[in-house]
């Protein structure tokens, strides 16, 4: 089964409650987890707390409430089904939606990939029809080997990279491999096509792990996070990709060279997929993709041409 994380919606999430709740004048505001999960969390945001002021407002957009129904609200009128349930009259609501259009330079061919005798709508790109794409081979890597790379015309990169092995790298552990294959020693391939399958993934994130995520400050806890619901979206196609991701919480009051060849490098085993934005440590959208979701995308076209629009309800 493929499985995503992306941080963005959920680290906007909560800067949005840092940002509401009112904090003494004194004493510096920290994040106290309580599991691995939630540490590794902090420790994404520990290493870039400005990460947000490089997406622009068209990129992401929040909501504030006391009134769960607004941020509920605010879900459904973005095309999420995720919901908060319940209510509390001693809790906050906060939202966050990420919302980023990555075109290809080139719109690729159209084919089918054929795996195990199953047929996958696919992309092609070709040298000798203009399509701009870079292949490397990392030295020392057990995971991985060769990598996909192409650069939409935004200026973020869309890497794609075969799974190696039986081991399957999920969310914070899919984390910690991208940040060491970014250091590894990189050797430049000859490819001058490349096949990837489209994407069309759509599914609801396991976030119980944030539940008891504190916000303390020098002397009392502030708050702490109640409930959290997050749902992703990724499309890829011939035109380019689309990653729309919104998280809610429940905040609660706290106390080479050679001879050139023909070559092919075919995306047809399960991969791993991540975007990166230049000076963002963190990985906008990052997956484990299998065959289930080598599908072509519903609507692409209006799915790209959505635009995101922040909303802010004090009540």
């Amino acid at each position: 089964m493929s499985s995503t994380i992306t941080l963005i919606p959920l680290i906007a999430a909560l800067m949005s409650a840092n940002q509401t709740i009112h904090y003494p004048s004194t004493g510096s505001i920290n994040f106290s987890p309580s599991n691995d999960t939630q540490r590794a969390l902090c420790e994404a945001y520990r290493l870039d707390p400005f990460m947000l002021q490089r997406f622009s407002p068209a990129e992401y957009a929040t909501c504030v409430s006391l009134d769960i129904e607004e941020v509920n609200k605010f879900l459904g009128t973005k095309g999420f089904n995720a919901r908060l349930s319940g209510g509390s009259e001693r809790a906050l609501y906060v939202a966050a939606m990420l919302n980023i259009r990555f075109e290809w330079p080139m719109i690729g061919d159209l084919g089918f990939l054929s795996v195990d005798g199953v047929d996958y709508p696919s992309v092609r790109f070709e040298t000798r029809h203009g399509h701009e794409f870079s292949v490397y081979h990392l030295r020392d890597c057990a995971e991985i080997s060769e990598v996909l790379a192409v650069t939409a015309t935004n200026g973020d990169e869309i890497f794609m990279a075969m799974q190696e092995g039986d081991t399957v790298l999920q969310r914070f552990d899919l984390l910690e491999a991208i940040s060491r294959w970014k250091r590894d020693e990189r050797r430049s391939l000859r490819y001058n096509t490349v096949i990837f399958p489209m994407i069309d993934i759509d599914h609801e994130v396991d976030t119980t792990w944030l539940s008891g995520l504190q916000v303390i400050n020098d002397a009392s806890v502030l708050c702490e996070i109640g409930q959290a619901v997050q749902q992703t979206k990724f499309q890829m196609n011939h035109k380019g990709a689309a990653v729309e991701s919104a998280a809610a919480m429940e905040v609660l009051d706290g106390d080479g060279s050679g001879k050139k060849e023909y070559r092919a490098f075919t995306i047809n085993r399960p991969f791993y997929l991540w975007i990166m934005r230049k000076d963002v440590t963190t990985p906008i959208f990052a997956g484990y993709i299998d065959h289930s979701n080598w599908k072509a995308p519903v609507d692409t076209e209006d799915v790209i041409d959505r635009s995101v629009s922040s909303c802010c309800c004090i009540q």
